[in-house]
């Protein structure tokens, strides 16, 4: 059997926006501890995936989220394939290279942040809010792990449609498929998500049980969620 190979980043001389000198970030803007070293350097990936996959991979690898490489990216899949690993990846290459904070964002988390701000009434909920609408790039991990109300229906899609009809970045994870976010949300949100780039990871194994076991033998690994 072959090993599991690894694609490279793309080198930052290859985006013409690059930026020449490191840029310090605020604490908001920078990723979760676990998720600063997921790179496309560290994304492993079994032989064989299908060409539609790896071509896909390909693209969110290449992402500027812009009018030319599409603003919205959604990726989905099962649980353990990947998707957040992929997110990180693609917030770590950005933040690296143009130099642009970003605000990674696990969505039940967010919706209570928001929950948290209504009752202090001191306007944090509209802070919130209004933040994830207008930083420079934007991740929502984790898409349908919270109840879909109407209020949390209703909040994530004002966040997403105004990245989308502002041409602002966001890349969107979830377990959910389009389908069904065009039933447990609506089928605007769902037409959003399919508007732009869309990355299905259900070719990719589950990565926590082979990690488990590769675990148990005392060998080291890379998680992938």
């Amino acid at each position: 059997m072959k090993p599991p190979t690894k694609i490279s980043d793309v080198p930052l001389g290859h985006d013409p926006l690059a930026v020449e000198h490191p840029v310090e970030f605020s604490p908001r803007e920078q990723l979760p501890p676990r998720m600063r070293d997921r790179t496309w350097g560290n994304f492993e990936t079994p032989p064989g995936l299908p060409l539609e996959f790896s071509s896909r991979l390909d693209r969110l690898r290449k992402w500027r989220g812009d009018k030319q490489s599409d603003t919205v990216a959604f990726v989905t899949g099962p649980p353990g394939t990947g998707k957040t690993h992929l997110a990180a990846a693609t917030a770590n290459r950005w933040m690296a290279v143009r130099g642009w904070g970003c605000r990674f964002l696990v969505i039940g988390e967010w919706l209570q942040a928001i929950k948290d701000g209504f009752n202090i009434k001191d306007g944090t909920a509209s802070r919130v809010i209004d933040q994830a609408k207008n930083c420079k790039l934007l991740i929502f991990d984790d898409l349908g792990s919270e109840m879909a109300t109407e209020w949390v229906r209703d909040t994530v899609y004002v966040v997403i449609n105004h990245r989308y009809n502002e041409l602002m970045p966001i890349l969107v994870t979830s377990n959910l498929s389009l389908s069904d976010i065009s039933q447990n949300y609506h089928d605007r949100l769902a037409s959003r998500l399919a508007s732009g780039l869309v990355v299905n990871t259900a070719a990719m194994p589950d990565r926590r049980i082979s990690t488990a076991a590769t675990g148990a033998n005392g060998e080291e690994h890379h998680g992938q969620s």
